[in-house]
Order: C-alpha cells, then structure tokens, then sequence
C-alpha cells in the first residue's frame, strides 16, 4: 500500500527511530486520514487511524469521531455498490 512518494518517508522515519530521533508527527496521519476519505480509500485511511490509535499525541474524541465517520462511510459505500 506504499506509494512511491510515500516510500522515501517510511524509510526516513525507520532511520531516524533506529537513530532514538524520531518524533511523532500526528498532524500528517490525521492530514493522511482526511485525504484517504476524500479519495475513498477507506482502507488506506483506516490504517492511517489505527496508526493514530495507536499514539499518544491525538486526543481520543477526535479518534473515535474518525472511526465513527470510516464506519458510515464503509456502510454508505458498500450500499452503494448494491
């Protein structure tokens, strides 16, 4: 699921946490997460707010509107494709 252009990051952020330099930046997966759904790439945006579950930095109403918000969409979208 690795786009080229998002390739270079992966290994930027694998070095600098092998480097003890990395610090989460949640305001790119939260950015990420928006642009999935505006793309409908539910699952590409799912795995960006599982990334963001999964840190410390985002405040948890906020995450569970996200799910809330990727959940309705699923539903709308496979309603869609009936």
């Amino acid at each position: 699921m690795i786009e080229k252009t998002d390739y270079s990051r992966v290994l930027v952020v694998i070095t600098q946490i092998v480097n003890g330099s990395y610090l989460f930046d949640e305001t790119y997966y939260v950015k990420a997460v928006y642009e999935c759904i505006s793309n409908r790439e539910l699952k590409k945006a799912r795995i960006y707010l599982n990334m963001l579950d999964c840190s410390n930095y985002v405040l948890d109403e906020l995450i569970m509107e996200l799910h809330k918000v990727l959940d309705a969409l699923e539903v709308s979208y496979q309603e869609e494709n009936n």
